[in-house]
């Protein structure tokens, strides 16, 4: 028996999706208070293993692990991680950029929830999935910019977190689109 086949059968494979999701708004609250102190390495590490926390589903789904729990909670952890960063990098942001994202962010919310409240099986898009990943790579090249004092590296910073959510987006309003078709 592989050691992947020994893991999807045991009861405690749950927690390993679980922890990950849980770790998410605890890395990205670190963050925070690291760059709040000026500690801008930590701040991109932690802030760094929280994005890569959100794999949590790519994690469960070999280990047959998913649960309704964890599908409840990862939103819950992702909001709030983008909240902690929106804290973080607001007093840095260029207003322009700024405001973009948090318009754009505010849409990805209210659409994926209307999404989620359909009849269909609740789904995170994989074109979702890829903007989290580019803005959680924005956020990083914007702290580095901000240790550096670089604004070429602030500027493709937010740049980056801008492209991730306007990615986000695109994908939500498609599976909503989808969602609406099949629902007539």
């Amino acid at each position: 028996m592989s050691v992947l086949e020994r893991i999807r059968e045991h009861p405690a494979r749950f927690l390993i999706p679980n922890a990950m999701t849980v770790a998410r708004p605890v890395l990205g609250w670190q963050a925070l208070r690291a760059a709040r102190s000026g500690d801008w390495k930590k701040a991109q590490v932690k802030n760094l293993l929280a994005w890569i926390s959100d794999a949590e589903g790519s994690v469960a789904r070999p280990l047959n692990a998913t649960t309704p729990f964890g599908a409840m909670l990862d939103p819950v952890a992702d909001g709030i991680l983008r909240f902690e960063m929106a804290l973080t990098l607001a007093p840095h942001f260029n207003n322009f950029w700024g405001i973009l994202t948090t318009a754009l962010e505010i849409q990805n919310i209210a659409i994926n929830k209307k999404v989620q409240e359909s009849p269909l099986e609740p789904i995170v898009p994989k074109g979702a999935k890829n903007g989290t990943a580019v803005e959680g790579a924005g956020v990083v090249l914007f702290m580095r910019g901000v240790e550096k004092d670089s604004e070429v590296l602030k500027t493709l910073g937010e740049i980056t977190v801008t492209v991730g959510a306007l990615m986000r987006n695109a994908s939500y309003r498609t599976l909503r689109m989808e969602t609406r078709r099949s629902n007539e």
